[in-house]
């Protein structure tokens, strides 16, 4: 059996999907897997300086990208609507190198809540810029999903840390802005443009303070940092093919699963065991991102 016989069926169901659809479960896949590249960068952070981790992760991005750039052809050399591709790289680099900040000086579960308010953010920014409708059931699963938030978290910022909490403040308005310009160039061009322009040039703004605090990696930091540039580029990939099919307000609100990874996580690595109130705002949270979903599904049958 080839493996194109082998996925076949899952092809299938995927393609029997509508496109909103499609959408949720790319969000939800992207958000697992970046709140599993928060917890790599954090166990490395202690030894590899964060621009370099972040150089790495372009690097191997751009390699796993060249098929498409093949595909793509010269394309990727007539660059449309330059001004809003240099918007979403300055916010994919604040997003990127504050969330690595936050989530390396952070409890997981806390650094995760604080990227949650990129939704209010791209709520906002989608009614203004892109005439997106959010009306008052959006507003309420984004107010619920919030709420879940707060119950899990129950974030006691009373510490001295707060660098930390404006870096994870910084990237989640970087995250907005990012996603936002996403949905905007997504109707007008390809795929890999969008990642490989975001790949070289958050990579080339990272090039010289990685070389200034270079530190030649193990055998074993080299494979984390591998694994954090490779299941990085898939949770990006998957990130953009979500804004493509879904609205923006409605992609980003199903980011609230991303907390339910890192509590999973969190558990599991750092020993943080969630109370009854936490367990109260999961529930919130899956109702805040699976309301949205059988709502579609039923207006379209």
């Amino acid at each position: 059996m080839t493996v194109k016989t082998y996925f076949l069926p899952l092809l299938k169901s995927w393609e029997r999907l509508t496109q909103f659809q499609q959408g949720v479960i790319m969000a939800l896949t992207s958000n697992a897997l970046f709140v599993f590249v928060g917890t790599l960068v954090r166990q490395i952070s202690d030894h590899i300086s964060l621009f370099q981790v972040l150089l790495v992760r372009q690097l191997v991005f751009l390699l796993l990208l060249v098929p498409s750039l093949k595909i793509a052809g010269s394309s990727i050399f007539k660059p449309e609507a330059l001004p809003l591709h240099g918007l979403r790289i300055l916010g994919a680099f604040l997003y990127l190198y504050f969330g690595f900040v936050s989530v390396s000086n952070l409890p997981l579960a806390d650094a995760t809540a604080l990227s949650f308010t990129s939704v209010l953010f791209v709520a906002l920014i989608a009614k203004l810029w892109l005439g997106e409708n959010v009306g008052w059931k959006r507003a309420l699963t984004i107010f619920v999903g919030f709420s879940g938030i707060l119950l899990i978290t129950q974030p006691g910022f009373d510490n001295p840390k707060y660098i930390y909490i404006i870096s994870g403040l910084i990237a989640a308005l970087g995250g907005a802005i990012a996603a936002t310009c996403v949905r905007k160039l997504s109707q007008s061009q390809p795929r890999a443009i969008l990642l490989s322009y975001q790949a070289f040039s958050v990579g080339l703004i990272t090039l010289v303070p990685a070389i200034a605090n270079w530190k030649w990696p193990d055998w074993w930091q080299t494979g984390l940092l591998l694994l954090i540039g490779t299941l990085s580029s898939l949770a990006t990939s998957a990130g953009v093919i979500s804004y493509q099919k879904a609205p923006a307000n409605v992609a980003s609100n199903l980011g609230y699963g991303q907390i339910v990874f890192a509590l999973i996580l969190g558990y599991w690595l750092f020993d943080e065991t969630p109370n009854v109130l936490a367990l109260t705002g999961v529930g919130l949270l899956f109702g805040s991102a699976l309301v949205p979903f059988f709502r579609q599904s039923y207006l379209n049958k």
